[in-house]
């Protein structure tokens, strides 16, 4: 498992990688708010090369609020297409 952090501007994201098998990685995104103020409207993207399929459960909740530690969270399944 590899575990990476990520400070952006007042936002903090802790992203959890697991091979599950050869062919599929779950990933699990946690946001985690530093500050005072109530972040809203939060929305997480990303983009895969074409030969993988991104799999992205809904965000548990658009609203981080001020001093949270990981309760917003957002799981990805990636999987890879063998073309050949």
């Amino acid at each position: 498992m590899y575990k990476g952090l990520t400070k952006i501007s007042i936002l903090f994201l802790t992203i959890n990688i697991l091979k599950e098998n050869a062919d599929t990685t779950n990933i699990t995104s946690f946001f985690n708010n530093k500050t005072n103020m109530l972040i809203s409207d939060l929305v997480f993207q990303v983009a895969v090369l074409k030969h993988l399929k991104l799999t992205m459960n809904p965000i548990n909740s658009n609203k981080v609020n001020s001093g949270s530690r990981g309760e917003v969270t957002q799981v990805f399944n990636k999987d890879f297409f063998n073309f050949f």
